[in-house]
C-alpha cells in the first residue's frame, strides 16, 4: 500500500526531549513492506490522489492562522474520495472545541465549560461567580500547544480582560474552572487505536506550572490506575469516535470522577515510547481499518 503520513513544517515550535513519531510511524510501515512517505498538509506540490490512504498524524500549525485552509484541505481529501484516517468529517468537528458541548449533550461528563463567541466580551467576575472557583483557565476554541492559554486568578483577571476581549475578535474562546488535580495529581490520558484501549499514561506539570505538555516541562509517567477508568474513556471512543485509528481521552479525576479535558482526533501525539506494545497496536488498528483498501 502507498501511505502518506500528513504533518507540517518544523519550525522548533515543540522543541522537545521525546522521540519523532513521524519516524517511528514511517520504520514501522516500511517494517511491514508498506511504501511510506512523509508530507507536509499544506504544501501545494503534493498531489494527494497518488496515494493509497492518507494518515494524519502531525500538522501541528493548522491552527495558527491556516484554520479555513486546512477546512478547505479536508473537503478536498473528502470530494476526492482519497481514504483518510481519521475520516476528514470527524477531524473538522474535533478542530474546534465546541465538540466539548457535544460530548456534554451526550451525557458524558467534561470539564465544567462556557464558550464566549467570537465578538462578545468576556467579564471575568461572571466566570468566577458562574464555576464558584478561585481561578480560571482560558483558551482560543481553535488551538493547540496551549497557544494563548491563560491561568486567570481574582487578582490578576482584570488585568487579561482587555487582552481577551481584544482575542475575542479573532475567535471564540473556552472558558473553565482550573482544575486543583491537575496541579496536584496531572492530566491522565489514555490511547485507544481502532477503539480498542492500547496504553495509558499521566501528564503531570512541573513545579509552577500549569500546563503539562512535555514542551513546558511536563514529566510523563504510567502509574497503575484504577482499570474501572478504562471504561469510562472507552465510553467517549464509543459515542464519538467510531472506525478512528486513533483516539487519545484526556482528562482528569475529581471528586465528580473522570471529566473529559480534550478527546484528540486529529495529530495527537500518541507517546508510543510509554509502552513497547503501542506501535503493534496502532499497525494492527490500520489493518483492520484498510482490509478493503488495495
Amino acid at each position: 500500500m502507498n501511505i502518506v503520513i500528513a504533518s507540517y513544517f518544523d519550525t522548533g515550535r515543540y522543541l522537545s526531549v521525546v522521540p519523532n513519531e513521524d519516524e517511528m510511524l514511517l520504520n514501522l510501515f516500511t517494517k511491514h513492506h508498506h511504501q511510506v512517505t512523509l508530507k507536509v498538509w499544506d504544501d501545494p506540490s503534493v498531489d494527494w490522489t497518488s496515494y493509497d490512504i492518507i494518515i494524519i498524524k502531525s500538522t501541528w500549525d493548522y491552527f495558527i492562522g491556516k484554520i479555513e485552509k486546512f477546512y478547505q484541505w479536508l473537503t478536498f481529501i473528502k470530494e476526492k474520495n482519497i481514504p483518510c484516517l481519521n475520516h476528514p468529517d470527524l477531524i473538522k468537528w474535533n478542530a474546534d472545541k465546541h465538540y466539548l458541548l457535544d460530548i456534554q449533550s451526550a451525557g458524558l461528563n467534561i470539564v465544567p465549560s462556557i464558550i464566549i463567541e467570537k465578538n462578545n466580551l468576556f467579564y471575568a467576575d461572571d466566570a468566577f461567580q458562574k464555576f464558584k472557583a478561585d481561578e480560571l483557565i482560558v483558551k482560543p476554541t481553535i488551538s493547540g500547544g496551549a497557544m494563548n492559554t491563560l491561568r486567570l486568578n481574582k487578582n490578576n483577571a482584570k488585568d487579561h480582560e482587555a487582552q481577551i476581549n481584544d482575542w475575542l475578535k479573532e475567535q471564540a474562546y473556552l472558558i473553565q474552572p482550573l482544575k486543583k488535580e491537575v496541579i496536584k495529581q496531572g492530566e491522565w490520558s489514555f490511547l485507544f487505536f481502532n477503539g480498542q484501549f492500547s496504553h495509558h499514561l499521566l501528564k503531570v506539570a512541573k513545579e509552577g506550572e500549569f500546563r503539562i505538555q512535555h514542551f513546558f516541562g511536563g514529566k510523563i509517567i504510567s502509574p497503575d490506575f484504577d482499570r474501572n477508568i478504562i471504561n469510562i474513556a472507552q465510553e467517549y471512543v464509543n459515542k464519538f469516535a467510531t472506525n478512528s485509528l486513533y483516539a487519545r481521552v484526556d482528562g482528569v479525576i475529581t471528586e465528580n470522577g473522570f471529566e473529559l479535558m480534550e478527546l484528540e482526533l486529529i495529530e495527537p501525539y500518541m507517546f508510543f515510547f510509554t509502552n513497547e506494545q503501542s506501535l503493534e497496536n496502532y499497525y494492527n488498528a490500520f489493518e483492520q481499518l484498510t482490509k478493503n483498501i488495495q
